[in-house]
């Protein structure tokens, strides 16, 4: 969606104005919900599960 492009790649430039560029994110993902436990926490082990299996090329997904 080119909204969303667009606004990662504001998210990824603020980040590189902010940070050293070695720190700043190379990617953004939206997702719709983040996976959460049962008291609310992020589940971070899920979540690395999910950005290991999204495709090397952002353009192919």
């Amino acid at each position: 969606h080119a909204a969303d492009d667009a606004l990662a790649a504001a998210i990824i430039a603020h980040a590189r104005s902010q940070i050293a560029a070695f720190k700043a994110p190379r990617r953004v993902v939206f997702v719709a919900s983040l996976p959460r436990t049962e008291t609310g926490k992020i589940r971070r082990a899920e979540l690395r599960r999910l950005a290991a299996e999204l495709p090397a090329d952002p353009s192919e997904g």
